[in-house]
């Protein structure tokens, strides 16, 4: 479903997918890449959104404030205090085609 739902995203903006499950293997990419934006899921596999924020954040804070958090967990104390300190946007799972549109189109 959530595959499904980046094709249409990426048909809507005319953009490439590069989509990662690996924490580590996003980085890499974000390291040699430019994007225009990043969904990030806060529970991506190894060590995690928040870290992988904080690792862009570190070396271009322009790349991380391209980034939108995609979370089921917004009620997690932890999340919320991290989200609450970035100040990037947030799409609660589950979400409609149009919030991530929507969402994308702010940042651009």
């Amino acid at each position: 479903m959530l595959k499904n739902l980046i094709e249409r995203i990426k048909n809507f903006f005319k953009k490439e997918d590069k989509s990662h499950k690996e924490a580590m293997e996003a980085l890499e990419k974000v390291e040699v890449g430019d994007y225009s934006c990043i969904l990030l899921d806060l529970r991506l596999n190894g060590i995690g959104g928040p870290e992988v924020y904080r690792r862009i954040a570190d070396r271009d804070q322009e790349t991380a404030d391209k980034i939108i958090f995609i979370t089921g967990d917004t009620a997690s104390p932890a999340t919320s205090s991290f989200l609450s300190t970035v100040g990037n946007t947030v799409i609660p799972k589950p979400f409609t085609l149009k919030q991530v549109r929507d969402s994308i189109s702010a940042i651009r």
